[in-house]
């Protein structure tokens, strides 16, 4: 192989490399951007609108003739909240991070009220969650409410 041959392969290689390199970075960009060039923040307000409607659709199905607001504010009360959810630092689930925190308090509101807002027990917890009067006055002031 001739001098001028060599240096036409180099060449190539180089421009193979070069070509590599900008095809990764163009995929770099590309990923930065989600749902065919929507920001993230767009991308995210479109699919936390189809996790409350998917939260609304649950409790349709679970309470058909509970009214579409009530069921829209439930399910956007759940969605906003669940990120708060905490448990206490001794329980199995304090470290686990892999735990549904949606599908956890919609557990947890199916089984004390069939997501009936007017729930009440014969000991007197009252709405979705069943809390008794006094730990909801605790819990305003705690969190001044």
């Amino acid at each position: 192989m001739c001098d001028a041959q060599r240096g036409e392969n180099m060449i190539r290689e180089k421009g193979k490399k070069i070509l590599k390199l900008a095809l990764g970075l163009l995929l770099v960009s590309l990923s930065l951007f989600e749902s065919y060039g929507k920001t993230s923040r767009e991308s995210d307000l479109s699919s936390q609108k189809k996790e409350i409607q998917r939260i609304a659709d649950y409790i349709g199905k679970q309470r058909p003739g509970l009214a579409r607001s009530e069921k829209a504010e439930l399910a956007k009360a759940i969605f906003d909240h669940s990120h708060l959810l905490r448990f206490p630092s001794r329980s199995e689930f304090a470290k686990e991070k892999d735990i549904d925190r949606v599908a956890f308090l919609l557990g947890v509101i199916q089984t004390e009220s069939q997501f009936k807002r007017t729930a009440k027990s014969h000991k007197g917890a009252l709405g979705y969650m069943q809390i008794m009067p006094d730990t909801a006055k605790w819990l305003a002031r705690s969190k001044s409410i």
